[in-house]
């Protein structure tokens, strides 16, 4: 019999956490801060700098990229229960939950794979090492300064799980010279769901620094359908030199998710009938993550900058389902344990080559920056299960080159080039060309991209596990793709109208089989696909106190070979790819004047092919799954922030927030057989100081 020691007892005390921490954020006297007027110009910039696209500091519209910026001011617009709540309205993404809080959450890109994203933390690599997609379920919003969601290959420079686009989260830091502001937020809601943090930022004359820290409990809606989450950050800037600074991250990860069924076998909208509708009793998945990053950044010359980075992540995981009273009824589900460790150890050492005309108006060559890193990576897992240990390591040395040309300050053109060197695996080559044309008395620009990315074969597609063999001689999974685009300002920027067509090939996917392929494993090499697409996105910018955004995009997919029948339950040639909608779009629309803000969110989705796993454990088809039509739905969510005025004490800003998910009480399921809560509510308040 396994047994371990069960933290439900944390979900009990939140109550009279709640309680105290609302007494707390009372009686907190403030100081006296800026008033809390809203500028939106200056939150939402029209022609922002980002570094995620080319790793050097870039106006993102010298950029030909197709890059989203999700500015501060819009993730607080929606009033975020999880970041995941955010990525429902990216151009071109697409968000897979499996059911309640805590539950599986994926992230496409144009209809991709979902573990061809690369994940960064203000540049920093945390894609789990093992190779798996990240798990987005477990992301909070406090601690972060914009999100910048790259699509497209972008393994040129970041390497492998970048295969179809890259996911950058940033911090925000204090600013040198920056008054220390502390803000406290609380909120309660549905399922007996409490949420509360503290951020605290600012800085001195040669340091910033940030301090988060937040907590998340729910019951869920079934018995044993809890999940709490506890995440720590910590960041501290320091400024040696007026041409150098110096950057330390950490954050901290704590959660645990109740697994209502059996690796999500059962669904949890009670669909099945009979013993097969009974809850798991005390199954849990238990995860810590830890992560350290330090990054050194030195102007050496004018025209030479050197950029090192250090990063170490951990990822301690349990899941255990122990015996209960149904598994006599319930063959399928049995005791089980596995606790795994998994570890990343990377560097990145850059250096930029720059040159500025002395003379942009006249000269043809207006500016040029030459990249040149060399990264290293080493990856571990260790896996205890009920009667076997297994240890698996890897490492990977890769080379990159980068160069960024300016002609005549309106034509940009960027070349890259990556060779990896992986001590297990095939080497593989990977490039990108980028070009785009600004015409700036139109405020028109275009701009087109060709590149080829790679994901590089997970630990248990390489290795195996306890019941399916691994195959060392995978080749990475590839997709090579090009794309299109427009954008168009009006009105002095007050209106921006976006196009982009894209096409897609994926190459050498890794498929898996029951039983063992010719080669005498579990995985192997077999399939092909390509997807194509359109996205279109139009917004508004604070017109009379108004700010609108919407999207809308088309995906067509295609299994182009299966090697004869080979490539497994994803992949049948002539089908449409699973999980992918043919159209979807989104809408935001926000009223915003000086004593309120309130925001109407609107999501459409159309039906898409999915698994039905529901004969595989009942054992009506034999053990196997079946596809079935899963119908699109319509989410509405509503977030209203209000003001508070003529407080005691004197600037301190009070905002009472309400949040409403899935207004219209829409009956879906995202993935199929996890059926998506009804009417969420959450009433809470932040005090600033």
């Amino acid at each position: 019999m396994l047994t371990i020691f069960h933290e439900g007892e944390e979900l009990r005390v939140k109550k009279v956490f709640f309680q105290v921490f609302i007494l707390f954020i009372l009686c907190t006297t403030s100081n006296p801060s800026s008033s809390q007027e809203l500028n939106i110009k200056n939150e939402i910039l029209l022609d922002p700098v980002t570094a995620t696209a080319t790793k050097t500091p870039r106006k993102l519209s010298t950029i030909a990229d197709s890059i989203e910026i999700i500015p501060y001011r819009e993730m607080e617009l929606r009033i975020p229960n999880d970041f995941e709540d955010i990525m429902r309205d990216s151009i071109g993404g697409i968000v897979e939950k499996s059911g309640s809080r805590g539950g599986r959450t994926n992230f496409r890109i144009r209809g991709s794979e979902t573990n061809f994203t690369s994940i960064l933390l203000d540049g920093f690599k945390i894609t789990p090492p093992d190779g798996d997609p990240f798990l987005f379920e477990h992301l909070s919003p406090e601690w972060m300064k914009s999100a910048e969601i790259l699509k497209g290959p972008q393994s040129t420079l970041y390497g492998s799980d970048a295969a179809a686009g890259a996911v950058n989260l940033l911090v925000d830091m204090g600013n040198p010279g920056e008054k220390i502001s502390n803000i406290w937020g609380v909120r309660y809601g549905s399922q007996e769901t409490i949420q509360e943090f503290i951020k605290i930022k600012g800085g001195t004359e040669d340091t910033g620094f940030l301090f988060t820290v937040s907590r998340t409990d729910t019951d869920g809606r079934f018995y044993n359908d809890g999940y709490y989450r506890t995440v720590g950050t910590l960041g501290f800037d320091y400024y040696p030199t007026q041409f150098s600074k110096i950057r330390f991250l950490y954050q901290h990860n704590k959660n645990q998710v109740d697994n209502t069924s059996n690796g999500g076998s059962t669904n949890t909208d009670l669909r099945l009938t009979g013993a097969y509708t009974d809850r798991e009793l005390n199954n849990f998945t238990r995860t810590t993550d830890n992560f350290f990053g330090i990054r050194a950044e030195t102007e050496i010359t004018n025209s030479i900058d050197y950029i090192s980075k250090l990063s170490f992540y951990r990822s301690d995981s349990l899941y255990l389902d122990q015996i209960d009273a149904l598994d006599a009824i319930r063959a399928f589900f049995s005791p089980y344990m596995t606790d795994t460790t998994l570890t990343n150890f990377r560097s990145d050492n850059q250096l930029n080559f720059k040159y500025n005309s002395p003379n942009s108006q006249r000269d043809f060559l207006t500016s040029a920056i030459t990249t040149l890193g060399f990264e290293f990576e080493k990856e571990r897992t260790f896996q205890v299960q009920i009667s076997k240990t297994e240890r698996s390591k890897r490492t990977a040395r890769s080379f990159y080159a980068q160069e960024q040309l300016t002609f005549w300050d309106k034509l940009y053109l960027t070349t890259g080039l990556r060779i990896d060197d992986f001590v297990k695996g095939k080497d593989p080559l990977t490039y990108k060309v980028s070009s785009a044309y600004h015409f700036k008395k139109r405020g028109t620009r275009i701009r087109t991209v060709y590149g080829k990315g790679v994901k590089r074969p997970s630990f248990t597609d390489t290795f195996g596990s306890s019941s399916y063999i691994g195959n060392p001689n995978l080749e990475p999974e590839v997709q090579k793709s090009w794309e299109f685009g427009i954008d168009q300002d009006f009105f002095g920027k007050l209106i921006k109208v976006s196009g982009t067509y894209y096409h897609n090939e994926l190459k050498n996917i890794i498929a898996w089989s029951w039983s063992t392929y010719a080669n005498g494993t579990n995985y192997e090499n077999i399939s092909k696909a390509r997807t194509k697409g359109a996205e279109f996105s139009i917004s508004i910018l604070d017109y009379n106190n108004f700010t609108i955004r919407a999207n809308y995009n088309t995906l067509d997919t295609l299994v182009l070979d299966d090697s004869n029948g080979l490539g497994g339950s994803s992949f049948k040639q002539g089908q449409e790819l699973v999980r992918r909608p043919n159209w979807w779009w989104s809408s935001t629309i926000s009223y915003h004047p000086k004593s309120f803000t309130a925001t109407l969110f609107i999501n459409q989705m159309s039906s898409r092919r999915d698994f039905d796993y529901r004969g595989f454990v009942d054992g009506t088809n034999g053990g196997s799954s079946v596809k079935i039509n899963n119908s699109g739905f319509t989410k509405v969510d509503v977030a209203l922030s209000y003001y508070l005025k003529n407080l005691p004490l004197k600037d301190q800003k009070t905002t009472l927030e309400l949040k409403i998910n899935n207004l219209l009480d829409e009956d879906y399921d995202e993935v199929f057989g996890y059926n998506a809560p009804g009417i969420e509510m959450y009433a809470g308040m932040r005090i600033s100081f």
